[in-house]
């Protein structure tokens, strides 16, 4: 009896180690950060409806395929019709993550959705204990090594340039030893967004069966489209460093972004959407940053460990000060992967930028 107990104890003590929520997020139910040790990550597709606590059922569900749940959950990726919708997201948060020290991270901005009458729509990655077979609701990030990479886009038709996206992200998988096998997630940036179906019946199409889950948020640039991948990089193949930050050869490098980071970190830690307070953008820019800073030295990080960031704007002003204001912070030959995409609104009332980040350790 004293050692049935006992294991079970110890699992719990493990898995706390390994998962850690730091300080109070945007929303209540929300942590500014987690950060996930060693542990494989289960991503869902996008779920989409009128009811946040009928929408997060259904991705529930989903992660159950993967042996998780919402109650593992490590980030919640949120789109709403309108800040209108964000006091009844939070009030769902709030009921089902009441302990600040187990919430999730959790990002959120306010655009149009797929579906008529849609108001709320999420996408989670949440700790599991096993892998599973990928499938289009749910996919699992093996512990261990993991790339992500930046946002393409191409010209001409919706069609037409979604295809020739992913010709180009396909290229870049080819780059790190990958293939379209190895892809977890796909997150497009779209307009209009009453194209998803079509664009999500060529993206199944361009990756054959069993497709990966997919997520969409508008894009304001219109007509066009942008599109994101996570991938897993196979153990044999364990990058060198625990982060590498990379280019092709035929592409010119950014000082604000990378093309794909490589990691071999054990340690992931997710940021929640980050906001600055209400007035200008270059304030509010400033603002995030001083946060980003606060939050990852808390996690042993710094802003040269950064795999992942996915800026949303609300208007030009925040676009063309982010494109200003990054290097300031950010090391030239480190950048995060990144996108950044136009949006309606961010989610709360008077912010115009938000922007969150995936990064690691600095050892």
């Amino acid at each position: 009896m004293i050692v049935r107990l006992f294991l079970p104890l110890l699992t719990a003590g493990l898995l706390a180690a390994q998962i850690k929520s730091i300080g109070q997020g945007p929303l209540k139910g929300s942590a500014q950060a987690v950060v996930v040790t060693s542990r494989h990550l289960a991503h869902t597709a996008q779920f989409v409806g009128n009811d946040p606590a009928a929408v997060l059922s259904q991705a529930d569900q989903a992660l159950r395929q993967a042996g998780s749940s919402l109650s593992r959950a490590v980030k919640l990726n949120i789109v709403v019709a309108g800040a209108d919708v964000t006091a009844k997201v939070e009030q769902v948060l709030a009921e089902r993550y009441p302990d600040a020290s187990k919430a999730p991270a959790v990002s959120l901005v306010a655009g149009s959705l797929p579906g008529a009458g849609a108001a709320f729509a999420v996408d989670v990655v949440a700790i599991t204990a096993r892998t599973a077979k990928r499938n289009p609701q749910v996919a699992v990030l093996p512990a261990g090594p993991r790339a992500y990479i930046s946002g393409q886009s191409a010209n001409g038709t919706l069609e037409k340039a979604t295809r020739e996206t992913l010709d180009k992200l396909k290229a870049n998988l080819a780059f790190l030893g990958l293939s379209l096998s190895d892809v977890i997630q796909v997150k497009s940036f779209v307009d209009p967004i009453a194209s998803v179906p079509d664009v999500r019946r060529s993206i199944d199409e361009y990756f054959g069966p069993q497709p990966p889950p997919q997520v969409f948020v508008e894009w304001t640039s219109k007509g066009r489209i942008e599109i994101e991948l996570i991938a897993a990089i196979p153990s044999k193949a364990t990058p060198a460093s625990l982060i590498e930050h990379l280019w092709p050869p035929e592409e010119k490098p950014s000082p604000v972004f990378c093309r794909m980071v490589r990691l071999a970190s054990p340690t992931t830690i997710y940021t929640s959407g980050l906001f600055g307070s209400e007035g200008p953008a270059d304030k509010q820019i400033r603002d995030i940053f001083a946060s980003l800073d606060a939050i990852l030295r808390q996690t042993s990080g710094d802003l040269r460990h950064l795999a992942k960031a996915t800026y949303y704007v609300a208007d030009d002003e925040a676009s063309r000060k982010l494109n200003d204001i990054r290097p300031e912070f950010y090391d030239p030959k480190h950048p995060p992967a990144a996108s950044k995409a136009g949006v309606k609104a961010t989610g709360l009332p008077g912010r115009t930028v938000t922007l969150d980040i995936i990064a690691v350790p600095v050892r």
